[in-house]
């Protein structure tokens, strides 16, 4: 089952996220309203796969897999990077958050919060992947201070039985509250009452790592992760 994990989106895309997903037998990628991530079947790294799923100069993030040879020469990789996957380890199931003490009211996000959501993860991470599309992928909670989104943090990847924590991000004025504590404890009972379990996606040098180990998180293994942008329209394929 830890399997479905070396290829996440993948597995997502062709289980649960199946009504997100567009692309062929050999390549899928979400909807653009949804998320910038593609794969392609798992033991297959043919980037021509991808092309006609692309227009020219759309960039895609792309998890684990070869993206150097001469099969990939209609892209340009942007910028390569490994992300370190964290899986939960089983311990006792955290707290809800109105049990825990001291912890911030959090709420459900809906549509409505779509603009907010946007503009608080491209304040915590310019440029990253979110979208408001985000929102459709799986359960958002926040915290709010006043009408202010100050926090939040939901589900993105599905593959079957697993339920990814993303999109994880606080306000710097709010930080220190254990905002981000509560909204993943939340995300943890809700998988597991589901009967999933949860796994995560941190950057290496993520100071975050001492909270999800505290919250019972084990790494598994380093992903490579690629940003890639579509080259000239291909002869003989349409463009996307």
């Amino acid at each position: 089952m830890n399997s479905l994990l070396d290829h996440p989106v993948w597995h997502a895309l062709t289980g649960p996220h199946h009504r997100f997903a567009t692309g062929s037998a050999q390549a899928l990628r979400y909807v653009d309203s949804c998320a910038p991530l593609a794969a392609l079947r798992p033991g297959d790294d043919d980037g021509r796969a991808l092309a006609p799923l692309f227009a020219p100069g759309q960039t895609v993030m792309l998890m684990n897999v070869a993206a150097g040879s001469e099969r990939w020469r209609d892209w340009q990789l942007l910028r390569e990077a490994r992300v370190r996957q964290y899986v939960w380890d089983g311990s006792p199931w955290p707290m809800a958050e109105d049990d825990t003490p001291g912890a911030p009211r959090i709420v459900r996000l809906g549509h409505a919060a779509a603009a907010q959501a946007t503009a608080l993860a491209e304040r915590v991470a310019p440029g990253g992947p979110f979208r408001a599309g985000h929102l459709a992928l799986g359960s958002y909670w926040g915290v709010f201070s006043g009408d202010e989104l100050v926090a939040m943090a939901g589900e993105r990847l599905c593959p079957s039985g697993w339920r990814e924590i993303a999109s994880v991000a606080t306000a710097p004025a709010h930080r220190g509250l254990g905002h981000a504590a509560a909204l993943v404890r939340r995300l943890v009972g809700d998988a597991l009452a589901a009967g999933d379990l949860p796994f995560l996606h941190v950057a290496p040098n993520n100071p975050a790592q001492k909270l999800y180990r505290r919250l019972g998180f084990v790494l598994r293994r380093e992903l490579p992760i690629f940003a890639m942008q579509r080259g000239a329209a291909l002869a003989g394929l349409p463009s996307a």
